[in-house]
């Protein structure tokens, strides 16, 4: 719908503006929420403002992420349960029941915060299950918030380009929605519990908190937001509160530990951190009222007690002002281009009808937005989930009817036999692209290396292989010169406060450290592998060499 929009922009400014409606409602929900509490216009509206400024939250309203919808849906979960338990209203529990269902549309994340929801509400009013005709209008209204799952094999039976599990039949569309291919359990390459790592991904959590949000300025009062509800015997708010902040935040950094080594990988989960840093801020207006409180018991003059609570509003304004002043140059991103860019220097470099292996999720959807929504370079086959290893199959020497049966039987996976057997057969007659080292024995070709030339490998096999040295340079030279390396350095300072970006600049460099490696072991020459190695340092100059 938002492609549709008769605006000349190109669609990802489109599709952001669904990140920025959201979050703009997300900001209302906030002020909701905590006037709803507070009963306190002027802290509502700073802590709205707070949230706004705040530069996760910033950032990813005008990033084409599906997180922005996700906090809408949970902010307003949030705001109607809390309306049920303060006014103990149906109409609320109705709008509620709808909510949680649409919101499973979205991303099953928010499966996190129903235990907070259903045990608020049962504690709020455990006769409700009694209630059988409210029980059954509840389910009903669930049930039609899933509607939007309709659209799933009616878009799949159109035949699009981008088909992601070929969900043309109920059992494809189910394993779609339950995430049957990549499952619920934690990572498989974490196994047995890790305590370093549990311990390492709560630091990062908790540096990531200081460095974006002020680190004590805000916890005080927070923490402070705790002890205003057990002071006041609000205990079901603080039990509700709590566990949804608990369960978004700490259970979800127990539940889904991951390695957070790399820009990438800490990227990938900083989204994820802000569901929490939204519901821990709900409680920063309470710290301030109980602050408020505080002060004016103490044994001053009448005088000073009325100036008190204007003072302190003063000084908790100036924090959103603070966070405006600091965030705004970072996220002033209307001339970046680098995740554009990075997907150009990939595509654009390749030979005519080349396959390009990718695996990196920055990689996977630059390139599908660059090929499909802008239309670059639609020649290079770009296999994986998105199109059923369809070049493969073919390859195969599958018929067409034969490529669509299977890739409907396997959800557009493809069997691993098959594409190692097929791998070479692509390598011998064409031009095969991959975004990592890969090295294999095939027993009618033998060897299969990766050769570095940049931001790619380009996949060989070993006994027919004759590169000479300035060969090898001439191709290094023809896919590097195009690269938008200019724009990278020109914004480094900015690109340094981004996780993504970080990790694009990485790419670039550890593209010419590669290089530099190869040549060096390749053709032992240390004067063109130093000039590389510089290359690389000056695109990233924390890259470790």
């Amino acid at each position: 719908l938002f492609l549709k929009l008769p605006i000349a922009a190109s669609p990802a400014w489109k599709f952001g503006l669904v990140s920025v409606i959201t979050s703009s409602l997300t900001v209302v929900f906030i002020y909701l929420i905590t006037h709803l509490i507070t009963k306190e216009r002027f802290l509502s509206l700073t802590t709205a403002f707070l949230v706004a400024f705040a530069f996760p939250f910033w950032l990813y309203a005008e990033t084409v992420e599906v997180i922005s919808l996700l906090n809408l849906f949970i902010v307003s979960i949030v705001f109607f349960t809390l309306k049920y338990v303060l006014e103990e209203k149906k109409k609320y529990l109705y709008i509620l029941a709808f909510i949680l269902g649409l919101s499973l549309t979205n991303n099953q994340l928010i499966l996190l915060i129903f235990p907070s929801v259903f045990f608020t509400v049962l504690f709020a009013n455990w006769k409700i299950v009694k209630d059988v005709r409210s029980i059954l209008l509840l389910i009903l209204l669930f049930i039609i918030g899933l509607s939007p799952y309709i659209y799933i094999p009616w878009a799949a039976g159109q035949n699009p380009e981008i088909n992601w599990g070929a969900a043309v039949n109920l059992e494809n569309v189910v394993s779609l929605i339950t995430r049957k291919q990549y499952g619920w359990e934690v990572r498989s390459d974490i196994k047995q519990f890790d305590k370093f790592l549990i311990f390492w991904n709560f630091k990062t959590y908790l540096t990531y908190w200081k460095t974006h949000l002020s680190g004590l300025i805000l916890f005080l009062p927070i923490l402070l937001g705790f002890l205003y509800l057990i002071r006041k015997a609000k205990f079901l708010l603080l039990f509700f509160l709590g566990l949804t902040f608990f369960l978004l935040g700490p259970f979800f950094i127990f539940y889904a530990p991951a390695t957070l080594s790399s820009y990438a990988n800490i990227a990938v989960h900083e989204k994820f951190y802000l569901s929490s840093i939204l519901i821990s801020l709900i409680f920063f207006p309470l710290g301030v009222l109980l602050l408020k409180e505080s002060i004016l018991t103490l044994p001053i003059r009448s005088i000073l007690k009325r100036r008190i609570p204007l003072a302190v509003n003063v000084i908790i304004l100036i924090l959103p002002l603070t966070f405006f002043l600091k965030n705004v140059r970072k996220t002033d991103l209307g001339n970046i281009y680098v995740g554009d860019n990075f997907a150009l220097d990939m595509l654009v470099t390749l030979p005519k009808d080349s396959v390009l292996l990718l695996e990196d999720d920055s990689r996977v959807f630059s390139v599908m937005y660059v090929k499909y929504g802008l239309g670059i370079r639609r020649d290079i086959a770009v296999p994986g989930k998105n199109d059923g290893y369809k070049v493969f199959l073919e390859k195969s020497g599958m018929t067409s009817g034969e490529v669509k049966d299977y890739m409907t039987k396997n959800k557009n996976t493809i069997d691993k036999n098959l594409f190692f057997s097929v791998l070479p057969l692509l390598i011998k007659d064409g031009n095969v692209y991959i975004d990592q080292k890969l090295e294999i024995n095939d027993s009618k070709y033998g060897r299969i290396i990766s050769i570095p030339y940049g931001l790619l490998y380009k996949l060989e096999i070993e006994n027919s292989l004759n590169l000479t040295k300035e060969k090898y340079l001439r191709e290094v030279e023809r896919m590097s010169k195009s690269y938008h390396l200019d724009h990278i350095i020109k914004n480094n300072d900015l690109i340094s406060e981004h996780l993504h970006f970080s990790h694009m600049r990485r790419w670039y460099a550890l593209g010419f450290l590669d290089i530099a490696k190869f040549i060096e072991i390749k053709y032992d020459d240390q004067v063109l592998s130093a000039k590389h190695l510089k290359r690389a340092k000056e695109i990233d100059p924390l890259l470790e060499i």
